[in-house]
């Protein structure tokens, strides 16, 4: 046998055990409880709110974070505002104790104290707009077991990115058991809305419990070890058949009650696409009926039954799309136009969105060759000033002592592949989400504003469609830019710019931009 044979071997047979001994875990898990519903009193008493949270609201923007900075959610939230027709709308931000006296600052002194618009056509009216900033979801969410039980993972080398254990990571699973509303749009704090989010308040989502974005780049196998999903997903249903009494399936004598544990749904297809949590709408009534938050919780009990084996890339998000695989409805793309907080892509992932916009939008082909040399423009430059940036620090480092050589991982263009990441439909996102490392409020004003900005990805600002993507202008709200004014003759190179900008927009005016908050 060769040397390679008996790796492979002895690898298969590593692999095998594990396979069993995870398979043990998931037969001890149906013995266990590991499904524990939500009280309908549960989020009544520790959440404090600068004013009340109403049980009749029809549609309300919630958003939640841990950050200390309140600028992020009051773009989010100014955006949001400025881009619709909406003639009332609410926002409910569940942010931290130091955040909450800053944000609600903000609020008052930049929104609610927006001047009278009464003497205006109604279609020109700001929206009449109520913000409620609230504290204490955090210490709420720990409380449930399923936190409980995560925060036993602090120590486990399975979780790498410790922050992900936070439980503000799962906040917008609980909110229709927080909010009464009809119908709540979850947004990450790291979004700008440019459509009208009242198209999503009037949608019809089928009787499904939620709607997202789906995005075919990745598929379920990248997030969850399916076997290992399969195993414990036979132990619930296992569970489940074993009750007696009046959780006993099949009874015959009524529903069962509402505390029970509700069987598993069958096993998604590994290939299916993801679809992302950054903007999430939820549909309150279907959501608590379906307990959706429960069996989320339950995937992730398993998760940290199996000592942190089930899922492969992240944590929140692994179980919601095994939850919600197959049972949500799909939005249109341009409602998430994600991944703004890229810096650089690979040729082979751009070669593959460049496909896909010729398949989706005709007017593209005729600007590929430009963008597409523009962007290597770009890299050159970038790649020179941080080449330059790299051997000041190794130069640095040998005159200290550390590290003489600084690793080309440091310098993505340095590998020679890369290019800047570059968002080809912009100019029809109506929710521009900048997830990435690259935040646009820790980017100069400078920065932004340049035709070749120092990092941070690039939006392409032509309509490729054809269509309109936002409401009218409107000369009485702020903020308001129209992108084809930029994009004259036809220069494809002006209409490539940094995504950040558009952020920008909705607080330098105001006096919020990064190098004035940085004094």
């Amino acid at each position: 046998m060769s040397k390679t044979s008996k790796k492979k071997q002895i690898q298969h047979l590593k692999e095998q055990r594990m396979m069993e001994r995870s398979n043990m875990r998931a037969e001890r898990s149906a013995k266990k409880t590991m499904y524990h519903p939500i009280a309908s009193s549960w989020a009544a008493s520790g959440i404090e709110c600068e004013a009340p949270l109403s049980g009749t609201d029809d549609f309300v923007v919630a958003l939640a974070s841990d950050d200390a900075d309140p600028v992020p959610i009051f773009a989010a939230i100014n955006s949001t505002l400025t881009n619709t027709r909406r003639r009332q709308l609410d926002f409910v931000a569940f942010v931290s104790r130091d955040c909450a006296p800053k944000l609600k600052a903000l609020v008052r002194n930049h929104i609610l104290s927006y001047p009278d618009d009464s003497h205006l056509p109604k279609a020109m009216r700001r929206a009449a707009v109520r913000v409620s900033v609230c504290v204490g979801l955090d210490a709420q969410l720990r409380q449930r077991p399923a936190m409980r039980a995560l925060a036993m993972l602090a120590n486990s080398t399975r979780v790498k990115r410790k922050e992900l254990l936070s439980s503000y990571n799962f906040a917008a699973f609980y909110l229709p058991h927080v909010l009464q509303a009809r119908r709540v749009l979850y947004m990450d704090t790291d979004v700008i809305v440019r459509g009208d989010v009242h198209e999503l308040a009037q949608m019809n989502l089928d009787a499904k419990p939620a709607a997202a974005v789906e995005d075919c780049t990745q598929v379920l196998r990248k997030y969850i070890d399916f076997p290992l999903a399969d195993a414990y997903r036979a132990a619930a249903y296992r569970r489940v058949q074993a009750v007696t009494g009046d959780c006993a399936i099949g009874r015959g004598d009524g529903p069962r009650p509402a505390t029970c544990e509700p069987l598993p749904r069958s096993m998604p297809a590994n290939d299916t696409c993801v679809f992302n949590r950054g903007v999430l709408l939820l549909n309150g009534e279907i959501w608590r009926r379906e307990r959706m938050a429960e069996r989320i919780e339950r995937l992730v009990v398993d998760f940290v039954h199996s000592k942190g084996a089930l899922f492969r890339a992240g944590v929140s998000q692994p179980p919601f799309l095994l939850a919600l695989a197959n049972h949500y409805f799909k939005l249109g793309q341009e409602w998430n136009v994600r991944g703004l907080g890229r810096d650089a892509i690979g040729e082979p992932e751009w070669l593959n969105i460049a496909g896909a916009m010729r398949a989706s939008y005709p007017k593209y082909a005729r600007a590929e060759k430009v963008l597409t040399d523009h962007m290597a423009a770009v890299a050159r430059l970038r790649n020179a000033k941080r080449s330059s940036l790299l051997l000041k620090k190794a130069a640095y480092a040998r005159t200290t002592g550390g590290p003489a050589v600084v690793p080309k991982s440091v310098n993505p263009y340095a590998r020679g592949d890369h290019y800047p990441y570059v968002c080809p439909n912009a100019a029809a996102a109506k929710i521009l989400h900048f997830n990435g490392e690259v935040k646009p409020w820790r980017m100069s004003d400078s920065t932004v504003a340049h035709a070749t900005p120092a990092e941070g990805a690039l939006c392409f600002w032509t309509d490729l469609g054809g269509n309109a993507t936002r409401p009218p202008p409107n000369p009485n709200r702020r903020h308001v830019e129209a992108e084809d004014a930029e994009c004259a003759n036809n220069d494809i190179r002006k209409c490539l710019r940094s995504c950040a900008r558009e952020w920008h927009k909705y607080v330098d005016d105001l006096g919020l931009s990064h190098e004035r908050r940085a004094e």
